[in-house]
């Protein structure tokens, strides 16, 4: 990612959240309606990127 600008970064950071968000919908967990190791994951990815700088 080092030849993208900070805003650049936020942009596609952004995207990606969208696209996650609209993937979930209603939904509860990433793969259904249990927990699984990606929930985890995601959830360890997310809260990183969520963090300020």
């Amino acid at each position: 990612m080092g030849c993208y600008s900070h805003e650049e970064i936020s942009q596609i950071i952004g995207a990606d959240f969208q696209i996650l968000s609209d993937f979930l919908a209603n939904k509860r967990f990433i793969m259904g309606d249990r927990r699984a190791t990606l929930d985890a994951t995601a959830g360890g990815y997310i809260g990183n990127f969520m963090q300020p700088r």
